[in-house]
């Protein structure tokens, strides 16, 4: 068992660089990892290197797209910090 199983990752950026570094690390540790980003062929891509344990939404950075980030997704009792 790894310190991540169960939990769910929301990474922005995730498409190259620390974010795409990041993802790698918890889907490592057992995570899901949701990428976000601006250029959807860069997350596809992610994706695909990443696994089945990764997915990638549209780019929230417009308007159109934020009624589908309703948080459905989010745990509804987070861990206490």
């Amino acid at each position: 068992m790894t310190r991540l199983d169960g939990k769910t990752a929301v990474i922005t950026g995730g498409a190259s660089g620390i974010g795409l570094a990041a993802a790698k690390r918890f889907i490592e540790e057992g995570a899901f990892v949701f990428l976000f980003g601006r250029r959807q062929e860069s997350l596809d891509n992610a994706v695909a290197e990443l696994g089945p344990n990764s997915s990638t939404d549209p780019d929230y950075s417009h308007p159109p797209n934020h009624r589908q980030l309703d948080g459905s997704w989010v745990s509804p009792h987070p861990p206490a910090l």
